[in-house]
């Protein structure tokens, strides 16, 4: 009896007798490996030849509350990776976050995903940054508007240039943007 019950939870453990289950068990481990690497960050369509369901995935680490802040920031980060209207939707979610770094990691992410072209939704969503009440996601914000290929985006910023917190920032981002565009 005893060795049938070591059997049995053996091959629970183990995923012996139960290969799709086991097989969830490795999907799940390695993604967690890729989430939680700090030397390499995989393109979208790497993801995607490894876990048919990335982005689901990315979106679901990415709110996550119960998740440690470098594990949820990296995801927002290669949720870049999948311009799809969910992830969209996901990252302006992650705007009004409680803590500030989720919020900052979500503005920039979703200007560097959908600012080619920037909308008028994004422009929107991306003033709202410029006046968060954190100067870091302020700053963030202003960062990300160098992707936007918008024209809101340029006044956005030039409008910022005389701001006491974001002015250096905004007219040395629009430099940027000016020498990416002659480029």
């Amino acid at each position: 009896m005893r060795k049938l019950i070591l059997a049995t939870v053996l091959a629970a453990v183990t995923g012996l007798g139960m290969p799709a289950f086991a097989q969830q068990q490795d999907d799940d481990a390695r993604f967690e490996s890729v989430l939680r690497a700090i030397d390499t960050t995989p393109s979208g369509a790497e993801l995607e030849h490894h876990f048919h369901d990335a982005a689901e995935r990315l979106i679901a680490a990415a709110t996550d509350d119960l998740r440690d802040l470098f594990t949820r920031t990296r995801a927002i980060a290669m949720l870049a990776n999948f311009a799809r209207p969910d992830t969209r939707a996901t990252l302006v979610g992650l705007t009004t976050d409680a803590r500030a770094e989720i919020r900052r990691a979500a503005y920039y992410t979703l200007a560097l995903a959908f600012g080619q072209p920037g909308d008028d939704a994004l422009l929107a969503t991306l003033a709202r940054g410029t006046k968060d009440e954190q100067l870091e996601v302020r700053l963030h914000t202003v960062r990300a508007l160098r992707w936007v290929q918008n024209d809101g985006a340029q006044k956005l910023l030039e409008s910022l240039t005389h701001d006491a917190h974001l002015g250096k920032l905004a007219t040395r981002t629009l430099e940027r943007r000016t020498q990416s565009a002659a480029q």
